[in-house]
């Protein structure tokens, strides 16, 4: 299965629904099932680090995100190293191209020459599953196949 490792906390609010999209530097030609999985390290460049996630945001999405179980299951906001659960890649948008909300902008970085994936339809693994870190878009085969 491909599978994108995402510094936390973009994993998880990838899973609850709240971040549509993953910016990355590089494009892909992939689209379909994309398994997420939550990388050691926390994100540098989140406002999370700086204050309260659930500040940004007045009806409280954020907060909720990180703290309960959402739509498409747990959240695992602090859930490291480890596949947490699949999405829908179904586009690739050049930044230049796009006009994010206030929330994506956010949530991401939309400047030049980067790519926004796009991530629908999340679904959270009902259990973590412990598994070392790698770069780019790898191949993960899951001990039970039914996931």
């Amino acid at each position: 299965m491909k599978t994108l490792t995402i510094r936390q906390p973009w994993a998880a609010l990838i899973m609850a629904g709240i971040k549509h999209h993953e910016t990355r530097t590089w494009t892909t030609t992939y689209r379909g099932q994309l398994v997420i999985h939550a990388g050691m390290t926390w994100a540098t460049d989140s406002p999370c680090r700086r204050q309260p996630p659930w500040s940004f945001v007045p009806d409280g999405r954020l907060r909720n995100a990180l703290d309960h179980p959402g739509p498409a299951g747990p959240v695992f906001a602090d859930q490291r190293g480890a596949i947490l659960g699949e999405v829908t890649l179904t586009d690739v948008i050049e930044t230049t191209d796009y006009a994010p909300t206030d929330l994506e902008r956010l949530l991401g970085d939309y400047g030049p020459g980067l790519y926004a994936w796009v991530l629908k339809d999340p679904v959270a693994y009902p259990q973590t599953i412990p598994v070392k870190d790698r770069l780019g878009l790898w191949e993960w085969e899951p001990a039970d196949p039914s996931r």
